[in-house]
């Protein structure tokens, strides 16, 4: 055999398996002989296939990161709104709103003035930042409602990336 009738040979074994293959899946579909009487494997889960387990939903919710038991920083986000963007840090237990956490954050790059810090129930945003890139430092101490407050200093690095687009009137 030449080279062309050997790589005519390889595609065509190719097609010829993947045909197989598809068909014989159809076939289980349609008939799930391996199916019978398992859950998860009626003709509504999607698969013939108990063992491969049932497809989670588009819309179904997926899992995140653990809420830590202690007091912590849990998550972050960007809050893009408004026209004057915020970085948010979402901790694990409830802030005191009554409390001033200023005096607890600070923000890197210097912003040369104050930050303008917001709480509300677990997360504590803040603002005046612009679209520049920042790390916000929440200083040991940073008291919960509960009374718990953090043991270690925690930094959070915020990239906002490119500005989003904003419509005025």
């Amino acid at each position: 055999m030449d080279r062309r009738q050997l790589i005519a040979a390889a595609v065509a074994a190719g097609v010829l398996c993947f045909g197989v293959g598809a068909l014989t899946m159809r076939l289980v579909d349609v008939y799930h002989p391996f199916g019978h009487g398992v859950a998860g494997a009626g003709p509504d889960s999607g698969t013939a296939w108990p063992w491969f387990g049932k497809p989670r939903s588009a819309f179904a919710p997926r899992a995140g990161l653990p809420k830590p038991a202690n007091f912590a920083v849990w998550r972050q986000r960007i809050d893009t709104s408004t026209v004057n963007p915020s970085a948010c840090v979402q901790m694990s237990k409830a802030l005191d709103p009554g409390k001033t956490y200023a005096d607890f954050v600070l923000v890197s790059p210097d912003l040369g003035h104050t930050p303008a810090v917001t709480v509300k129930n677990d997360e504590l945003c803040v603002a005046g930042l612009g679209l520049a890139d920042h790390r916000v430092t929440l200083l040991k101490g940073l008291p919960a409602r509960n009374g718990e407050a953090l043991t270690a200093n925690a930094d959070v690095d915020f990239t906002f990336g490119e500005k989003p687009p904003y419509v005025r009137e």
